[in-house]
């Protein structure tokens, strides 16, 4: 016989995920609704703010029958509670990045030298070094072009480098090749 505030003397206690609507039952009455969690004892599909469960917290989702709230993936987040299913968990914002599980908001932007397209779970993606001829400063979201009159000759760069006198950097070829003297 379940009974959802049950101890080990007077009965079983419902089961974790599930709930039990009264005492006496021979089966849980059903199962703990999405965007909430059930532990042991619930009562409620619905628990909020109870020891037997509550909603799903930020950075969190819960499907039905939940019993631990699931953690968003790192380089996603979840910023509102209640969340029902892994689609509740958002691709890091652009130019963040999202470092562990179970994030409300971003963990901060990208570092300088960088790009963070949406998504990301580093602050440094190896795969995203900013080329030659751009420029990445700390939370970018896609290279930048070095504005005329400025280069860069290297990776990684958060910044771009003046023209020396007597050369110039074309903007249009994105001044990814070394500079051009000036007679």
């Amino acid at each position: 016989i379940l009974d959802p505030r049950a101890t080990e003397a007077d009965g079983t206690e419902c089961p974790p995920g599930q709930y039990c609507g009264e005492p006496g039952l021979q089966a849980p009455s059903g199962e703990c609704a999405a965007g909430f969690y059930c532990v042991n004892g619930s009562t409620t599909a619905t628990p909020v703010a109870q020891s037997f469960g509550s909603q799903c917290p930020t950075g969190h989702y819960c499907p039905n029958a939940t019993a631990v709230p699931q953690p968003c993936p790192a380089g996603t987040y979840n910023p509102d509670p209640m969340g029902q299913g892994p689609a509740a968990c958002r691709p890091c914002t652009a130019g963040h990045f999202c470092g562990e599980p179970g994030l409300a908001a971003p963990s901060d932007k990208c570092f300088g030298g960088w790009y963070c397209p949406g998504g990301q779970s580093a602050a440094m993606p190896s795969d995203l070094f900013c080329p030659v001829g751009h420029y990445c400063p700390r939370g970018s979201h896609a290279p930048l072009n070095c504005p005329s009159g400025l280069y860069q000759d290297k990776p990684g760069q958060f910044k771009c480098g003046v023209c020396p006198q007597g050369f110039y950097c074309d903007p249009d070829d994105k001044c990814d090749r070394a500079l051009t003297y000036v007679p």
